[in-house]
């Protein structure tokens, strides 16, 4: 389907998902809006910047879940580039039995860099602390992103490990490689 003279609208008016990015996001008017996330704006943080959304993917057994971190040069971007411009990949994961998240980070606006970095790590951390509640495989964790996003991931996949055994909170605790990391 050739969808690049359309208007994009967002998730939020429903009624038609375009865009005028060809092969993204091609819901046209009349097609099913984008599924809820099982839990919206989850904190993982203090900051009014630090939530997430996830999708349930529908099993019985523990699932595999991929983060996506939205892009933006660390200057812009939000968690709801998922859903206003890669449906299309939501869609897929959730029907491939994977889970999906959605995080949100601090821009340089809101606390200079490495501030980004140390968010997705603690989202990442807060997520695997839920494993067991909803239902997610902590060992098949991977991530995606564009951009910003992508280099998030990569932090997260290649660094060495950040989990501190030592600290208060039992979510830092917890151990931080992506064991999948890709560039989308």
């Amino acid at each position: 389907m050739t969808i690049e003279n359309r208007e994009t609208t967002s998730p939020a008016g429903a009624e038609g998902f375009v865009s005028t990015r060809p092969g993204i996001f091609a819901r046209t008017p009349g097609e099913q809006p984008p599924p809820p996330p099982t839990h919206a704006n989850v904190r993982y943080g203090p900051h009014k910047k630090h939530v997430f959304d996830f999708w349930q993917a529908e099993s019985e057994k523990r699932v595999p879940l991929a983060i996506f971190i939205h892009g933006g040069g660390f200057t812009g971007g939000s968690k709801d580039k998922l859903v206003r411009s890669d449906l299309d990949t939501l869609d897929e994961l959730l029907d491939a039995g994977i889970s999906v998240a959605s995080v949100e980070y601090r821009l340089i606006a809101d606390a200079p860099l490495p501030a980004a970095h140390f968010d997705a790590r603690r989202a990442l951390q807060f997520i695997r602390s839920t494993a067991g509640r909803w239902n997610i495989d902590k060992d098949r964790i991977g991530g995606f992103g564009g951009s910003a996003g992508a280099q998030l991931c990569m932090w997260l996949a290649f660094h060495d490990e950040m989990g501190d055994e030592e600290d208060d909170d039992p979510a830092s605790r917890i151990g931080v490689k992506l064991r999948i990391g890709s560039k989308r």
